[in-house]
C-alpha cells in the first residue's frame, strides 16, 4: 500500500482542481462486488461473445436470469455450478446488462404492466 499520502497531513493532499462535482462516486463500489461481476461477465463473453447481450433483450429474461441466481444463493447455494462463480456475481451482471439495453435502446420492454394497477 503507497503510504505517501497517509505520511502527509491531510490539509497537504488537496493540492490541483478537479471538476467532479456531481459526478458518481465510484469509489464507493466495493472491489469485490465490481472483480465479481466482470468474472460473471468475461464467463459469459467465452460463452456468447463479447457483449453479445448489447444487441436486445426482453426484459423479462434479464429479470428472469437474475432472480434464478438469486434465489439460488437465497436457497443457500453460493456458486452457480456451470461457471463456478458466485450466483451475486451472475445477479449482478444480470443487472448491468438491464440497465446497458435500457440505456442502448436495445431492451424490449415486456414487463407485467397490468400488474402495476
Amino acid at each position: 500500500m503507497n503510504t505517501k499520502m497517509t505520511e502527509q497531513p491531510a490539509h497537504l493532499w488537496v493540492k490541483g482542481t478537479k471538476h467532479d462535482t456531481g459526478k458518481p462516486d465510484l469509489s464507493l463500489i466495493a472491489r469485490v462486488a465490481v472483480e465479481a461481476e466482470a468474472k460473471a461477465l468475461m464467463f459469459g463473453e467465452k460463452k456468447y461473445g463479447r457483449y453479445n447481450y448489447t444487441a436486445g433483450f426482453e426484459a423479462s429474461r434479464l429479470t428472469a436470469a437474475c432472480l434464478r441466481h438469486v434465489l439460488a444463493w437465497q436457497d443457500g447455494e453460493d456458486t452457480d455450478p456451470e461457471s463456478g462463480l458466485h450466483h451475486l456475481a451472475h445477479a449482478r451482471a444480470c443487472l448491468g446488462m438491464l440497465l446497458h439495453c435500457e440505456e442502448l435502446g436495445t431492451l424490449t420492454d415486456n414487463r407485467l404492466k397490468e400488474m402495476k394497477k
